[in-house]
C-alpha cells in the first residue's frame, strides 16, 4: 500500500511557492528588527561616551582649577594643580 502523505508533483511545487511567498513577507519585518536592535545599540553607546566625556571634563575642571590671579591664557593642569578636597 502506497503511503497516504505524499503529494504530488503540481502539490509540492505550490507548497514551495507559498513558502516562498511568505518568507517574502516576513523578511523584511525581520531586517526592520534587526537594524533597529542595531541602532539603538550604537545611540545607547553614543550617550554613554558623551556622559562619561561630560563627566571627565567636569572633573578635569574642578581638579586644575586655576587661581584667580592667574591669566586668562595660563593653561595646564600640571601647573595650576589644587589640593583635593
Amino acid at each position: 500500500m502506497a503511503p497516504t502523505n505524499t503529494l504530488l508533483p503540481a502539490a509540492a511545487s505550490a507548497q514551495r511557492g507559498t513558502a516562498l511567498i511568505e518568507f517574502t513577507l516576513v523578511l523584511p519585518l525581520l531586517l526592520v528588527m534587526t537594524v533597529a536592535a542595531v541602532d539603538f545599540g550604537r545611540a545607547f553607546f553614543v550617550k554613554n561616551v558623551v556622559s562619561q566625556a561630560a563627566r571627565e571634563g567636569v572633573r578635569l575642571a574642578r581638579r586644575c582649577r586655576p587661581p584667580p590671579t592667574a591669566p586668562w591664557s595660563a593653561t595646564g593642569c600640571s601647573r595650576w594643580r589644587t589640593p583635593p578636597t
